[in-house]
């Protein structure tokens, strides 16, 4: 009998540490997810005050706070998200530091390597690890909204690749890339994807698709140059004096790009006839079908969510700023802050002479063929 008893409080002893080990394996990998309490505020507390306390909650998940040494702010109620919906190269991060620097507040981003702590990034709600994160979370919370950025998938080349696994043609897969990016974990980059009922309103930015597609090209050849580049020094310095900033480097790039898009364009048969019409005359046509095609997916997701969105053009940072900031202001229910100081707008360069007119003609006739009604209304501005 005794035995029987000695037997039975080790299968105990035995269950409890398995089922603890089990525990902290899914916390570690990110499956499992603590719930929003009402003890939560008190929980984060105790959490800054001492690092080492046991508690169960969201931030131990996800490593120590690090830079957070000021959390009170976390004793109002959280902010809702308003997607910061951007093409990439059209005004993301003037946005995000004018919101920041002119009102004192973080902003937020689906990219968790963006955060200002870099060990291991800080979600904005502690039931989603996922995301999104805090930019700065130190720095106080916006009372109503948090303007939060995604490019949703508009940064993933193959994800606007007719063909590839990863080509995002339908407006459920946008809806994804839309929230998704990546956490860090102990320096690791980890993709995540948080749930689609986060977002409650939007802010759609659009810049002249002249204009952004160079840049867009620009800056994806610096990127190259850093993270690919510098591996292969022979390959970074032919590339980089081939495909330069000037109009000469733009033709050369839309060239190589350009034979290889028709190659894929006529294996897999994604356009018709009257658009490979078209193409043969557009520098970098991929570029203007993904940015075409990239906005009226964005037009759509707000509407099938039932959103509220505002709409705003790059361009008009410039010509009419103070009209332009004032509705960005009040539409994430935002004000300047006492010395808060607005970040200058430098108008970003404009690249008319990269097309000869017969290349803005066809150009023009493509985004009228591709753009969905809403979207060809909001970009006779350009056209």
């Amino acid at each position: 009998m005794r035995l029987s008893r000695l037997r039975f409080r080790y299968g105990v002893v035995l269950s409890a540490i398995l089922l603890s080990a089990i525990f902290s394996l899914l916390v570690f990998c990110g499956k499992l997810q603590i719930p929003l309490t009402a003890d939560y505020v008190s929980v984060v507390g105790n959490v800054t005050a001492n690092k080492n306390n046991d508690d169960n909650n969201i931030y131990e998940e996800i490593g120590s706070l690090n830079e957070v040494n000021d959390i009170n702010h976390l004793e109002r109620k959280l902010p809702e998200v308003a997607w910061l919906m951007s093409f990439p190269n059209s005004g993301t991060t003037y946005t995000n530091h004018l919101i920041q620097d002119y009102t004192n507040t973080t902003t937020a981003t689906n990219y968790g390597h963006e955060q200002s702590t870099k060990d291991t990034t800080i979600p904005v709600f502690p039931n989603s690890i996922d995301g999104p994160f805090f930019r700065y979370p130190s720095w106080t919370l916006p009372p109503t909204y948090i303007l939060t950025k995604t490019h949703c998938g508009g940064e993933c080349d193959i994800c606007q690749t007719p063909g590839s696994k990863e080509y995002n043609d339908t407006i459920d897969a946008f809806e994804v890339a839309c929230c998704s990016g990546k956490r860090i974990f102990n320096s690791t980059k980890i993709r995540t994807s948080y749930s689609p009922d986060i977002p409650k309103r939007a802010v759609h930015l659009i810049r002249n698709p002249f204009d952004n597609i160079v840049a867009r090209l620009h800056l994806k050849e610096r990127r190259w140059a850093r993270f690919e580049g510098k591996n292969e020094k022979k390959k970074y310095e032919e590339r980089l004096d081939l495909f330069n900033d000037t109009i000469s480097g733009f033709q050369a790039y839309c060239k190589f790009r350009d034979e290889r898009s028709v190659k894929q364009e006529i294996h897999g048969r994604f356009l018709n006839n009257t658009l490979l019409g078209f193409i043969k005359e557009v520098p970098c046509y991929a570029e203007f079908i993904r940015y075409t095609k990239w906005h009226n997916h964005a037009i759509q997701l707000v509407e099938n969510k039932g959103i509220p969105v505002l709409t705003l053009f790059y361009e008009d940072y410039a010509t009419d700023w103070d009209e332009t900031v004032n509705r960005l202001l009040r539409f994430l229910s935002l004000s300047s802050s006492k010395g808060g100081k607005a970040t200058e707008f430098i108008l970003g360069k404009q690249y008319d002479e990269f097309y000869v007119e017969k290349e803005k003609l066809a150009a023009i006739k493509l985004l009228q063929t591709l753009a969905s009604p809403a979207l060809l209304d909001l970009l006779q501005r350009y056209l």
